[in-house]
Order: C-alpha cells, then sequence, then structure tokens
C-alpha cells in the first residue's frame, strides 16, 4: 500500500514539475525559423544544420515560408537548443537533434531529427530525419545504425528549451483574413481571422490588415465592405507593421462597414433626374455614394427644379414624411433616401397657321418629358364687337400627334368683321395627372372663306367632326419636319407615302386600317433607314380606301425640304 502511494505521490509531482517546464509546440511555427539561415539559390547548399533545425521547430518539406529542406545554417544554435554530450543517448527523446562526430558544428559535423526513439531503449533502433550532406535529398526515418555508417558515432543531442507562444491574428468583424509572415519569395501570407499560430519568444513577425473587404454579415446575410481603421493595441500604428513576440497576444485590426448610400428625386410614377445636394455639394440625381457606419450626412433637397420642360416642387423626405429641406442622416445599414417633388408640365409652344383651304391649323411637337402622354385643344371664340365665350375642349390627342386642324373656321388676317378666336394645347402629365397652365393664343378667323359657293363643302367644315376626306401638309416649306394631317369621315384603310422626284419611294408614314377621325404623321426629312435627306422637293401620296367598299379617297402633293 505504502509503494502505491508513494508511486502516485511520485507521478502528480512530476506532473507539477512538468506543469512548469517549457511549453511544446501545438503546430507548426509560424514565419521563418528564428536562426540565423539561407534559403538556395544563393552560395550555400542547404545542409543537415539548417534542415535538423527547421524541423525541430516544426517545419515540413515544403513550407511556404521556411522550408528546412531548402536551409543552410553553419552550426546548431544553443541559444533555444543547448547541447547534452550523452554517447549512448540515454535521455534522447523524439524531438532532439543528435550530433555526429568529434566536430558538431562547421563542415566535419552532421546532426539529424530524432522522430522515433524505441522503448525499450535500443541504440541502433532510434530513427531520424536528414539531409546525409549538403544538397542532398530528404530522408525520412532512418535508423540510427544506418546513419552511423557514414556519419560515425553520436557525441550528443540538442534540445529545444524556448518559450513559444501564441499569437493571435484577428478583424474586429470576426471574419476575412488578414497577412501574417512572408513566404520565401517574400509575397504575404493570409490567415483567416482568429487563427493562433506557434512563434519563438523574440521572434519578428511582418503582419498587415487587408483594407476593404467585401464581406457578408452572418446576422442579416447582406454584404458589407469593411473599412480598416486602425490597430486595437496601437492606434498610431500602420496598417502593415512588425512586432516582436514577447508572449501569449492578440492584434485586433479595428474595421467599420462601408454602408452603400443612394439620394435620388422622386414623383408619384417615375423618377426625376435634377440636382440634390450631398455634403454640401450637388450632385445628379440618383447619385451613390459610400460612407462609413457612424458618419453623419448633411443633405439638402432643392425648393423647386425643372427638367425637361416640367417643374418640380419639394413636397418632403419619401423615408419619414419629414418636410424640412435640410437634412442630417446617421445611416445604419445600405439606404436609399428619396425626396419627393409634385410635378407639372409646362404649357406646350405651338404655331397657328392654315392649311391649303385656310382651315385654322395648331402645329407642335411632342412634349419633352415622355410620360405626357396626350393634349387637349381648347377653343374659345369673341365675335366682333361681343364677348368671349365659354372655353370649349374640342378633341383631346395622343403623344405623337403634333397638330390639329379646326375645320370650323378659316384663318383670317383682319380682325374686323370677323371673330377673335383663342386656342390653348394642354400637355397631360399622365403619372400625377394633371395638366399644364392655360397657354391661349389669339388668332382672327371666321365661318365663311371669300370665294366659296359651293354650299355643300361649307357645310361639311362647320362641324367639328370630318365629314370630308381630306388631307394636308404644314409647315411646308419645312425644316427639320412636317406634320401631315388626314381626316377620316369613316374608318378607312392608310397608306401615306414620300416619293422623290423620280419616282423612288423614301419611307411609309402610314400604312393599315385608322378610325374615323383626324390624324396626322410626322415627316422629318428622312428615308426609311433614318438618313437625313438632302434639300428639294419631295412628294406625299395619300389613299384612304373607305372600309364599307366605296370609292378611296386618293391625293398627291409637293413636300418642300428647306436648308
Amino acid at each position: 500500500m505504502k509503494n502505491r502511494v508513494f508511486s502516485t505521490i511520485a507521478i502528480l509531482t512530476l506532473l507539477f514539475l512538468l506543469s512548469f517546464s517549457t511549453r511544446t509546440f501545438a503546430g507548426i511555427l509560424g514565419g521563418h525559423i528564428p536562426i540565423a539561415h539561407k534559403h538556395p539559390p544563393s552560395d550555400s547548399l542547404p545542409n543537415c544544420y539548417g534542415y535538423a533545425q527547421g524541423r525541430a521547430f516544426q517545419k515540413l518539406a515544403g513550407d511556404i515560408e521556411c522550408d528546412p529542406v531548402q536551409t543552410y545554417a553553419y552550426q546548431i544554435y544553443e541559444s533555444y537548443f543547448p547541447y547534452t554530450a550523452d554517447v549512448n543517448l540515454s535521455q534522447i527523446r523524439v524531438g532532439d537533434i543528435v550530433v555526429f562526430g568529434s566536430v558538431r558544428n562547421g563542415g566535419s559535423g552532421h546532426a539529424a531529427l530524432v522522430v522515433e526513439v524505441p522503448s525499450p531503449l535500443i541504440l541502433n533502433n532510434i530513427r531520424v530525419d536528414q539531409i546525409p550532406g549538403p544538397g542532398g535529398l530528404e530522408q525520412k526515418g532512418v535508423l540510427l545504425s544506418t546513419v552511423k555508417v557514414t556519419q560515425g558515432n553520436p557525441v550528443g543531442y540538442h534540445r529545444f528549451t524556448g518559450e513559444i507562444y501564441v499569437v493571435i491574428f484577428k478583424n474586429s468583424f470576426n471574419a476575412g483574413i488578414l497577412y501574417a509572415g512572408k513566404n520565401k519569395e517574400g509575397g504575404w501570407i493570409t490567415v483567416a481571422s482568429g487563427l493562433g499560430r506557434d512563434y519563438v519568444v523574440g521572434q519578428q513577425i511582418e503582419m498587415a490588415a487587408i483594407d476593404r473587404q467585401y464581406i457578408q454579415d452572418p446576422a442579416n446575410q447582406k454584404f458589407y465592405y469593411q473599412v480598416f481603421k486602425k490597430w486595437q493595441d496601437d492606434q498610431f500604428a500602420p496598417i502593415a507593421r512588425t512586432i516582436s513576440v514577447t508572449g501569449n497576444a492578440t492584434y485586433t485590426a479595428e474595421f467599420k462597414k462601408e454602408f452603400n448610400i443612394k439620394f435620388q428625386n422622386c414623383y408619384i410614377g417615375g423618377a426625376v433626374n435634377g440636382k440634390i445636394k450631398v455634403n454640401n455639394v450637388e450632385y445628379d440625381s440618383p447619385s451613390n455614394f459610400a460612407f462609413e457606419e457612424n458618419n453623419a450626412i448633411q443633405a439638402e433637397a432643392l425648393s423647386y427644379q425643372v427638367v425637361n420642360n416640367t417643374a418640380f416642387t419639394f413636397v418632403n423626405w419619401g423615408n419619414d414624411g419629414s418636410t424640412s429641406l435640410s437634412r442630417t442622416f446617421t445611416p445604419t445599414d445600405h439606404t436609399t433616401y428619396t425626396v419627393n417633388y409634385s410635378a407639372k408640365p409646362f404649357p406646350v409652344q405651338f404655331g397657328v397657321g392654315s392649311d391649303e383651304e385656310g382651315h385654322i391649323q395648331l402645329v407642335w411637337s411632342d412634349h419633352p418629358n415622355s410620360q405626357v402622354t396626350q393634349y387637349q385643344i381648347w377653343r374659345m371664340v369673341k365675335p366682333y364687337g361681343g364677348s368671349w365665350g365659354a372655353a370649349s375642349l374640342l378633341t383631346t390627342v395622343g403623344r405623337g400627334e403634333e397638330g390639329y386642324t379646326d375645320y370650323q373656321y378659316y384663318l383670317m388676317n383682319d380682325p374686323y368683321p370677323n371673330k377673335t378666336i383663342k386656342y390653348d394645347v394642354r400637355a397631360y402629365l399622365q403619372p400625377s395627372a394633371v395638366y399644364a397652365d392655360e397657354n391661349w393664343q389669339i388668332v382672327y378667323g371666321n365661318t365663311y372663306f371669300a370665294g366659296r359657293t359651293n354650299d355643300r363643302e361649307d357645310a361639311a367644315v362647320s362641324s367639328a367632326v370630318p365629314t370630308v376626306y381630306g388631307v394636308q401638309a404644314f409647315p411646308n416649306p419645312f425644316n427639320p419636319s412636317t406634320t401631315i394631317t388626314y381626316a377620316l369621315p369613316e374608318p378607312a384603310s392608310i397608306k401615306l407615302e414620300i416619293y422623290d422626284l423620280t419616282g423612288r419611294k423614301i419611307s411609309v408614314l402610314a400604312d393599315g386600317m385608322k378610325s374615323a377621325g383626324l390624324h396626322s404623321a410626322v415627316w422629318q426629312g428622312k428615308d426609311q433607314s433614318g438618313r437625313q435627306l438632302a434639300s428639294g422637293v419631295y412628294l406625299y401620296h395619300y389613299v384612304a380606301t373607305p372600309s364599307n367598299g366605296t370609292r378611296a379617297f386618293t391625293k398627291s402633293g409637293k413636300l418642300l425640304l428647306a436648308k
């Protein structure tokens, strides 16, 4: 019983003493081995001293930082590996460096790393890893008896007694990578954030944070750029730095998230280009920015701006309904800040003239805002010496219709004794459901035309709804475009074509069924492929074939493209 108690105490005492002994490697040593050495190609071939010490530091063949197979050292460095003379190797153990020959350093000695010690100890059965000579190939698990044939008897061993510590490299966002150490060619080696590596006390470590890492946040599955700000232990240290190992340590690179921020103007139904101020600088809308977390942003909406002949008036900030023009935002994530505007189109500028028969004709170009989808045609009449009548809506035409002919009135040059007539073409902005402000133009006209004696024709043109077939171009001469307007008293199949004076077909402006009413087509002086034509005289040929099978209406006319 006493012997058992003594044995137990002895074991506990041994474990207690071992707890104060030098810690062994938990893994492969990080960085270059901390002794003076060279790597070929150089003036020195790899040798047994470099190999044995590299392997004793847990380096393996092919290590990208410090390959023991490609290492030259002049001696065994006893500051890390103290020597014990012992020809019988009675206390040898795995990880020791066994040495041979009367001279343990320089060209006359030899060293090998012990990888297996038999129990009970039989000297010749110890196995080692070695390079047998300068520039030799790595040999693994070689029996000591074999080594002795060429190297002589062992004289002792070196055992590592240095202090080993773990250095952890970490990003503050707990993901991504860092640089820790360099390879044999001088390039950086990447390590995962949170990885710990073994180092020997006093070892120098080159390390660096990696800026702007694009990382998915596991909390919300969104991606962010992480921007390096400073090192936690030394805010003045550069992003790449060198440290000396003095103990277990963690080096944390502190980062901030970078948010994608968009500022834009908007109104119901569509985006507005326009301008917006961000940090007191005016930008186009929309504009994208990158701002770090916890950074305040000054933003300012413009109270009024004009885009595409449309007036936009500030309403509020769409994110929270605020009606303050100037705002300060501190975003906590990727965010779009939207300024809401009300929108009203500017009035359409239109010209007033007459067709070939003298009817009053209005001509305009489509509103620059493509979301203007239609136009109302209004008229007011004041007899000579009388007062203005009520405004009346004549018709509504769609976008692309750039002309209207009033068949009730003829254009007159002299106000006496004719009627004074006002017209307005009002653009309609579809998303906002709003019309442009009134924009009346005054002309003089009448319901009769001097020299006309055909009562049937006079009656036909007195109605706002076409009762006869007709076609005319305005303006003519023209540059850059002319509008060809045609009247259909009933549904008909239409063909409207442009020819040059040689009879060659230039363009087809209309081809197909059309409903009863007024229609128009614009010709911009181009051929069917879009090429601009030279100035000169061209011909239009118009055919309207009624759907009821009655006789077709045909008319041709000249068009003068002026430059």
